[in-house]
């Protein structure tokens, strides 16, 4: 964020977050982006660690165990720094909900604003809700937040 920004945008509140996303229709369910929220960590727990031989093909390499990684214990730090991404303007983490059930998550990340205006998209979904098109609508929601709301260049 160029000093422009940092005056234009108070402490914790950026353009595009927090947001509440859609609902947008697949064939497997309403599909929605929220922000994460503590309470998430149970849901998160049970998803990552049943879903850990689809999940882990696309996963970063990383310390620890994939229990440890991804139990219930691991969300309140991850959640608290996609918290603090998101209040510093640097991403725009949320949750993706179908049918308002926890389905995955989906991070604008790597936000660079001043003349740039640029980010990247990273984003996973339960294994039971893939090939449905739920990551699909959940891209799509945040690319139309990416180049609305939250001012990135389109």
């Amino acid at each position: 964020m160029d000093s422009a920004d940092a005056e234009q945008f108070p402490l914790g509140r950026h353009p595009g977050w927090p947001a509440r996303l859609g609902p947008l229709l697949t064939e497997r369910g309403a599909v929605s982006l929220r922000p994460p929220r503590l309470r998430d960590a149970s849901a998160w727990s049970r998803i990552r660690l049943r879903d850990r031989n689809y999940l882990q093909r696309w996963e970063p390499t990383a310390v620890g165990s994939w229990q440890e990684r991804n139990a219930i214990l691991a969300w309140p730090a991850q959640w608290s720094a996609l918290r603090g991404l998101g209040r510093r303007g640097q991403a725009l983490p949320f949750v993706i909900t179908v049918d308002g059930r926890l389905a995955g998550q989906l991070t604008v990340g790597n936000i660079v604003r001043g003349a740039l205006r640029s980010a990247w998209i990273g984003y996973w979904v339960t294994a039971g809700l893939a090939g449905g098109g739920v990551a699909t609508a959940a891209v799509a929601l945040a690319v139309d937040h990416c180049f609305g709301p939250a001012g990135l260049h389109d």
